[in-house]
C-alpha cells in the first residue's frame, strides 16, 4: 500500500500501474480520472482510504463493474461518480443505489427502446442526467414535461423538418431547476427556414424584409434561462454566404444581449473592410466570444498591419509557408476588432486556406485554436495549431 503522503505528493498525472491503471488528479486528489482494467481494480483499493478529500471520480474513460461502482459509492467524501453511457453501466446497478452516479450525457430513448426501461429505473434509484439529447423533438409533447431527470444542466434539440411546439417547456423548466441551457441542432439546414420559431422568428422576418434570408442559415441556437420561466437567445451559429455587414446589423437588432457567436464564411466570396466590420460588431456589447471560420481572407488586406511571422516561415512546405504569412494578419485584426468591444473576452479561430488557390491542386491549410483578449491592452494571445492534409 502506497503511503498517504506519497499519495498527496501527486498533483498532476500518477501511473500507479503502467499496464492496468491510470489516475489524473486534480485540486490535491479532489478529483480523479480512471482508466482502469479488473487488474487494476485492487491498487485503486488500497488507496481509496487515503484519498480523504476525494469528491468525485470521472469514470468515463473506465471499463465499469457492479463492484468498482459499489466500492467508490461507499466512499464517505465522494459525492460525485462520472458515468459517460446508460448502456456501460453494469445491469446489476439498475438493483442499486445510483445516487452519486451522473450521467454526462444519454439521448432520450423513443417509447420503444427497450433502453428506456433502463432509464427509468435508474431514474427512479436516484441517477442524475448532466446533458439530455432528444432527436426527432417535434414528437414531443406535455408528457416530456412530466418525467424528471435529476440534475439536468443541458437540453441538446437535434431539430428536423417538422415543427415543434413548446407547449412542454414551462412544465420540463418547472421540473428542472439546475436545467441552464437549451441546444438546438439544425444540421438540415431547413428547420429555421421553414417554421416559425418564437426565438428567431424577428430575425428571421427581418432577415426576409431585407432579402437576406436566401444567403444564411442558422446552424445552432443557444438558449439560456433569463429567470425561472423565460428562455433567452444565449448564442448562435450562422452560416453567411454573403453581404456580412447587413447580416450583422440584423443580429444586433434581434439579438442585442447575444453572448456568443460564430460565424462561419466558409463559402463565401466577397470582401470587406476591416473597419466597416468592426463598425457593425463594436454594436453588439455584450459579446464574449466570437468564433470564426473562414473570416480573415475576406478582409481587404491591411499595409499598416503586423507583418512579422508568428511561426517560422517554411518554404519548402507551401501549405506551412502560406499559413504563416497569414497568421500575423489574424492576430492583428483581431486585437483590432477587441479593442472595439470591451465585453470579447476570447476568439475562437479555423481559418482555411490553400497553397495556390488559382491551381486545381491547391492543397488545404487550417489555422485553428483558442486567442484570449488582454483586459488591459485588449491585444490578443495564444497559439493556434496548423493542419495540413
Amino acid at each position: 500500500m502506497l503511503a498517504k503522503s506519497s499519495v498527496l505528493k501527486v498533483y498532476q498525472v500518477c501511473y500507479l500501474s503502467l499496464s492496468s491503471l491510470s489516475i489524473f488528479t486534480e485540486q490535491d486528489t479532489r478529483m480523479i480520472t480512471l482508466n482502469i482494467r479488473p487488474e487494476g481494480y485492487e491498487i485503486l483499493y488500497n488507496i481509496l482510504p487515503q484519498l480523504e478529500s476525494l469528491t468525485c471520480v470521472d469514470l468515463t474513460r473506465c471499463y465499469l463493474s457492479s463492484t468498482l461502482l459499489r466500492t467508490l459509492h461507499k466512499h464517505p467524501s465522494i459525492s460525485t461518480l462520472l458515468v459517460r453511457s446508460l448502456r456501460g453501466l453494469p445491469k446489476e446497478s439498475t438493483s442499486s443505489d445510483l445516487s452519486k452516479v451522473v450521467l454526462v450525457r444519454t439521448e432520450h430513448p423513443r417509447s420503444d427502446d427497450p433502453i428506456l426501461d433502463t432509464l427509468q429505473r435508474c431514474l427512479l434509484r436516484g441517477m442524475k442526467v448532466a446533458q439530455l439529447d432528444v432527436w426527432k423533438p417535434d414528437l414531443l409533447d406535455e408528457a416530456l414535461g412530466r418525467q424528471n431527470f435529476r440534475g439536468l444542466r443541458e437540453l441538446r434539440l437535434n431539430m428536423s423538418y417538422s415543427p415543434m411546439s413548446f407547449s412542454w417547456l414551462p412544465q420540463f423548466t418547472s421540473a428542472h431547476p439546475q436545467l441552464q441551457k437549451i441546444e438546438m441542432i439544425d444540421d438540415e439546414r431547413e428547420y429555421f427556414k421553414r417554421h416559425s420559431d418564437p426565438y428567431v422568428n424577428g430575425f428571421m422576418q427581418e432577415s426576409s424584409r431585407r432579402k437576406l434570408s436566401h444567403i444564411l442559415y442558422i446552424n445552432r441556437l443557444v438558449l439560456k434561462r433569463a429567470n425561472a420561466q423565460e428562455w433567452r437567445v444565449h448564442g448562435m451559429t450562422l452560416t453567411v454566404w454573403s453581404h456580412l455587414i447587413e447580416v450583422l446589423a440584423v443580429v444586433h437588432t434581434s439579438f442585442p444581449d447575444i453572448k456568443t457567436l460564430d460565424l462561419d464564411l466558409k463559402i463565401h466570396r466577397a470582401r470587406y473592410s476591416i473597419d466597416d466590420v468592426i463598425r457593425v460588431l463594436s454594436k453588439l456589447s455584450s459579446l464574449q466570444v466570437l468564433s470564426l471560420r473562414s473570416f480573415f481572407s475576406q478582409l481587404h488586406p491591411e499595409p499598416k498591419q503586423q507583418a512579422r511571422p508568428v511561426r517560422k516561415v517554411d518554404r519548402n512546405d507551401p501549405r506551412a509557408y502560406f499559413a504563416a504569412r497569414a497568421e500575423p494578419a489574424i492576430f492583428w485584426h483581431a486585437s483590432r476588432i477587441a479593442r472595439s468591444m470591451p465585453s470579447l473576452e476570447a476568439f475562437h479561430i479555423d481559418e482555411v486556406g490553400y497553397d495556390n488557390e488559382s491551381s486545381s491542386r491547391s492543397r488545404q491549410w487550417v489555422l485553428a485554436g483558442w486567442l484570449h483578449v488582454h483586459g488591459g491592452t485588449r491585444d490578443v494571445d495564444g497559439s493556434l495549431q496548423l493542419l495540413t492534409w
